[in-house]
């Protein structure tokens, strides 16, 4: 089975009310099954929001970390060939942002170390943070790292990231955030 997880943090595709954006959801999930895909909706939490609120975006972030802990345990407890292949998320943006996946596919959660490396300042390009790697020169959080990209476990994760005896620290994910 090819299952394959589908979120929109703006309008669930199934709901009564009529909307174009509700149509092209349902036109999506038809257009993965003749793909071969076995596509169910990974969650109903909406997260759009007119305006930014602090104090709602904090709330809307513990519930979505509670949404995707409970998507991650479902997951863990399904047979390998029935966890998700894949996620998508149609709708994300900034005023609705994905906050359970793709930390709700497991192991799913990953960051590529170059661009990190190149959007932190720390190496002027995607080859020269290659080479860098290749160099056993890059340590996260303590550990030299080999690999181009690195599981996280959650987010908003927060890494101390250093080349050489240069060091920063990265704070990913998070409503609001970023690198």
């Amino acid at each position: 089975m090819n299952a394959l997880a589908f979120y929109t943090p703006v309008k669930h595709p199934f709901e009564p009310e009529p909307s174009g954006d509700r149509e092209l959801g349902r036109l999506l999930l038809t257009a993965f099954r003749g793909l071969g895909f076995v596509p169910h909706l990974a969650s109903r939490l909406l997260t759009y929001r007119r305006a930014f609120d602090a104090a709602d975006a904090a709330r809307v972030e513990r519930v979505a970390a509670l949404a995707a802990a409970r998507l991650i345990a479902r997951y863990r407890r399904r047979p390998p060939a029935g966890q998700p292949r894949a996620w998508v998320t149609y709708q994300s943006y900034y005023r609705a942002p994905d906050l359970v996946g793709p930390a709700g596919a497991p192991g799913a959660l990953q960051i590529r170390v170059p661009k990190l490396l190149v959007q932190m300042g720390l190496a002027a390009s995607g080859a020269e943070a290659s080479r860098k790697l290749a160099e056993k020169a890059v340590k996260i959080d303590g550990e030299v790292v080999a690999n181009s990209s690195i599981p996280l476990e959650s987010l908003p994760a927060r890494l101390v990231v250093r080349l050489g005896k240069r060091a920063k620290v990265a704070i990913i994910g998070g409503y609001g955030e970023g690198v």
